[in-house]
């Protein structure tokens, strides 16, 4: 792991700004260090909060990047790009071009699987999978960050959304997800916290609606284990479901870029924010995070069974438009119409 200088006074570069973890990563140093300049770079009118942000710089393509500051990659598509062309070097946390096994879940799996980790049972080829399979989660092969992902239940909805570019697993049914954040270097484990997931957007898995606290050695010690096997250097997000027939977690997939629902571990543990950016940060005690945009996105149900935490835990509202709303009150038929109009 390779320190660079004291960034204080440095120049951070942000790209996929308007990203989930970008924008809690950008609202966090401002509240801890006013001496760090934050540069959002824009392609094609990406769109970026002003408040967040000292200044913008418009670039045409992810070659076009500046070369007087740290770049900083938000989502699957940044990280990966800049991950295919050279390592990814922070403040004192170096991602290495080797993590790009995790960004091809079908070469994961198979890894995981050649070594003993539990996964879920995952087919080869949706002609693989019998009648008694179902229900069937499928997510894309490779991360690109949303895409395709959920569940169906029988086969005429398999055929529905069949697409070579799919991976198709059992669905563990149990509620929520597990996840572990965390910083690595050669394998070793460095810093992590722990959450549980308790509704996402979309329904079947996707980014967090409600996060909270919580910890399982069992967690740790999986993740530690998969990294160290895997040689991982850098930052990311390890997610499991627990398997109520097995007793175990099994191994989802590792995230190997910003998570969208990191400012839980950020705020919670300063380690991470001292590798990162080498920013001293004091410890806060966050209880939980309820992201209010995504569970409108989720429908009004979703809404409703995040109602009794909203006094409990910290309220995140990233962007809340006239579609969300909609889409919360007419799912359906919102969904019909953005199609129509995305098509014209």
């Amino acid at each position: 792991m390779s320190n660079t200088n004291n960034i204080k006074n440095m120049k951070l570069y942000f790209l996929q700004p308007n990203s989930d973890q970008i924008r809690s990563i950008a609202k966090i140093i401002k509240e801890h260090d006013k001496g760090i300049t934050t540069i959002a770079l824009i392609i094609n009118s990406e769109k970026y909060d002003k408040k967040l942000f000292d200044e913008f710089r418009i670039i045409k393509n992810y070659k076009d990047l500046p070369e007087d500051g740290l770049i900083i990659p938000g989502g699957a598509i940044s990280t990966r790009w800049l991950l295919e062309n050279r390592n990814i070097q922070l403040y004192n946390c170096c991602m290495s071009q080797n993590n790009l096994i995790v960004f091809d879940k079908e070469k994961f799996f198979n890894y995981c699987k050649k070594m003993g980790f539990p996964i879920p049972k995952t087919y080869s080829s949706i002609n693989d999978i019998k009648n008694g399979d179902f229900p069937i989660f499928y997510k894309q092969k490779f991360e690109k960050g949303g895409g395709k992902r959920g569940v169906v239940h029988n086969e005429k909805e398999l055929l529905t959304i069949k697409d070579d570019s799919l991976v198709y697993q059992e669905y563990i049914e149990t509620k929520g997800t597990y996840g572990v954040g965390f910083i690595a270097n050669n394998g070793e484990l460095l810093c992590s916290y722990s959450h549980f997931e308790e509704f996402s957007y979309p329904k079947s898995g996707g980014s967090a609606v409600l996060i909270r606290p919580f910890f399982d050695e069992r967690l740790i010690e999986n993740t530690r284990n998969i990294l160290k096997s895997i040689g991982y250097s850098g930052w990311g997000l390890a997610e499991y479901k627990f398997n109520e027939k097995t007793g175990e977690y099994v191994i989802m997939e590792i995230n190997s870029k910003f998570w969208a629902s990191c400012e839980l571990a950020f705020r919670n543990e300063p380690q991470f924010f001292k590798y990162l950016f080498g920013i001293e940060k004091k410890k806060e005690t966050i209880n939980g995070l309820i992201y209010f945009d995504r569970a409108l996105l989720s429908g009004v149900s979703q809404v409703l069974k995040i109602l009794p935490y909203l006094f409990k835990y910290k309220v995140v509202i990233n962007e809340i438009s006239i579609k969300s709303i909609l889409y919360s009150l007419f799912p359906e038929k919102v969904k019909i119409y953005f199609q129509i109009f995305k098509n014209r």
